[in-house]
């Protein structure tokens, strides 16, 4: 009985913590996008990626940001999409703590943002 239940908790544990790293990353696109959309245009401004950098390593820890990949629409009013859109992804290794910490498989873990432009 004492098997099933600390396996049924393990998974409790290992799913808050994707579940965890999903509503970071979710917050993370959502300020970028919002930061793009008010106050940047142009996306070779010097100022744009140390904004970028800096409301990523504000809000995630350096391990995720390392690991991230991300893809920035900017705001162009010419473009059929005149909003800012940060789509932010990452792979969580599931790990089983019980057993020296062996993973046992990767997840995606993926959030989108989109902001209406100022301009």
């Amino acid at each position: 009985m004492l098997f099933p239940l600390l396996m049924l908790l393990l998974g409790i544990v290992e799913f808050s913590r994707v579940y965890s790293l999903q509503l970071r990353l979710q917050q993370a696109a959502r300020e970028a996008a919002r930061e793009i959309a008010l106050h940047y245009d142009d996306p070779d401004d010097p100022d744009l990626v140390a904004l970028k950098t800096d409301t990523l390593n504000s809000l995630l820890s350096p391990d995720i940001v390392a690991g991230l990949t991300e893809s920035i629409v900017y705001c162009d009013t010419a473009t059929a999409e005149p909003d800012a859109v940060v789509t932010l992804s990452d792979q969580v290794e599931l790990a089983v703590p019980l057993f020296g910490g062996s993973t046992i498989g990767t997840v995606g873990v993926a959030a989108k943002a989109r902001m209406p432009c100022e301009g």
